[in-house]
């Protein structure tokens, strides 16, 4: 791939598996915390996009399949401690954004 000085960079693990978390970020009111909760339960964007994909999903499950991750957080000695659950507008803000099919 070229970068935007047009010399040639190289595509690693390291830069592959900081695309996946960058990617989720870039969803309309995601948060680190959030997309961190999501990894946890879709690792790759292909796990993600292959349950979008899973025909006996209806689309209603599809728009809401990351309603009610939750997002976890360290509390002090406490450990860690669920905090929220990820709701019914960001999880389908995020389906939108994986499954467009109109580039505008």
């Amino acid at each position: 791939k070229k970068s935007s000085g047009g010399k040639i960079r190289s595509v690693n693990a390291k830069t592959a598996e900081a695309a996946w978390p960058a990617m989720l970020q870039q969803c309309p009111k995601m948060t680190e915390k959030a997309a961190r909760a999501i990894l946890q339960q879709y690792p790759t964007m292909a796990s993600l996009y292959r349950a979008y994909e899973d025909p006996s999903r209806t689309e209603k499950e599809k728009k809401e399949l990351v309603k009610g991750v939750q997002v976890r957080e360290i509390v002090g000695g406490a450990g860690v401690v669920p905090t929220r659950n990820l709701g019914p507008a960001l999880s389908a803000r995020l389906h939108a954004l994986l499954t467009a099919t109109d580039p505008d």
